[in-house]
């Protein structure tokens, strides 16, 4: 099913190097591989509803009320720099011009 220039086709895709033993190591290995995918193909599986996620996921919503913010100043004021409105960062991107 899987032979030696499959193996060195896939490897060089992936732009791998393999020695001799690897090849033939990979060769049984991928072979087990797709022999397990072929059992699974065998698998009945009329009566089975897809799934998406092993677990069932329910959003949990909650209506979205408006209500007051904390005042600005007193945000700020734990802040080691700000400005007006803003907190002040260092620069972690450069501009292309290099400033």
């Amino acid at each position: 099913m899987i032979d030696k220039e499959i193996i060195l086709h896939v490897a060089k895709l992936a732009r791998l190097e393999l020695k001799d033993n690897e090849v033939e190591s990979l060769k049984e290995d991928l072979g087990k591989i797709l022999n397990y995918f072929i059992t699974l193909n065998d698998v009945n599986t009329d009566n089975v509803e897809p799934t998406f996620h092993p677990f069932p996921i329910n959003n949990i919503f909650r209506e979205d009320i408006i209500k007051e913010s904390y005042p600005v100043e007193e945000i700020l004021s734990n802040a080691p720099e700000s400005t007006l409105t803003y907190f002040l960062v260092p620069r972690i991107v450069e501009e292309k011009n290099g400033n």
